[in-house]
């Protein structure tokens, strides 16, 4: 079996990027469409605190904690996308290329079984991976609602895009773990990612609501007399 050698992804110009995408091939594919989209929530949160630098002025005391949103971003959560982006598609590769060599024509069926055994082991990681990506994303996401409510006002569209992409980066993720599973049978392992994305899912759903009530309060600034209040800190967690 040929070894397998990806390119790096983000080395990619962006059409080529997105050209290799839709290209119906198994690889880049949606573990490293979901980490993309994680790195795009990064970058988005990225350009409001930037923004709120340079009106701190309007922001009252939140720079602070903008400031260290912002470290956290640079450190943990966009060198985790960036690597994720590549690390899913040599993995899901590894998987992909094994499953074919399950499926030949020439081996019996000892052989066959032997192969697709292998094959599922090298799935195990090309799931632990999306499952991980969920997992910052969730993080992230969490950071997100934070920008939202502590940055300059004008760059509210800037976050909510931010949330966006993190929940969908995160969903995304989810979709491809309960679906690897279904190639498992009940096992120790498949038990423990199942109530880790069980659990991501939750606080998914949570963060959901969240997003469409700061979605409802900008609506409802466009039919009152008066702004909803401003610069809100609803104090959730960093996670980090």
């Amino acid at each position: 079996m040929q070894e397998s050698n990806p390119q790096r992804l983000l080395e990619l110009k962006t059409d080529e990027l997105l050209a290799q995408l839709g290209g119906g091939n198994h690889v880049p594919g949606s573990g490293s469409a979901a980490a993309l989209l994680g790195l795009i929530s990064c970058k988005m949160m990225q350009t409001v605190v930037a923004a709120s630098r340079r009106n701190r002025g309007s922001i009252g005391n939140n720079m602070s904690q903008l400031e260290y949103i912002d470290k956290m971003l640079m450190e943990r959560d966009e060198p985790f996308f960036r690597e994720a982006v590549q690390n899913d598609a040599e993995q899901f590769d590894l998987y992909f290329r094994a499953n074919q060599e399950a499926k030949r024509k020439d081996i019996n069926d000892a052989e066959r079984k032997r192969l697709g055994a292998t094959a599922l082991e090298k799935l195990k990681p090309a799931t632990e991976i999306p499952l991980s990506i969920a997992h910052q994303a969730i993080e992230t996401a969490e950071r997100g609602l934070l920008v939202f409510d502590l940055g300059v006002r004008h760059t509210r569209g800037d976050s909510g895009v931010a949330v966006s992409a993190a929940l969908s980066s995160c969903s995304g993720a989810l979709f491809i773990v309960y679906l690897n599973l279904l190639k498992f049978r009940e096992g120790e392992w498949a038990q423990k990612i199942r109530s880790s994305a069980d659990e991501l899912g939750s606080r998914y759903q949570r963060l959901q609501i969240e997003q469409f009530t700061r979605t409802l309060r900008i609506q409802a600034e466009g039919v009152s007399d008066s702004p909803s209040d401003p610069q809100l800190n609803l104090g959730l967690a960093d996670n980090g």
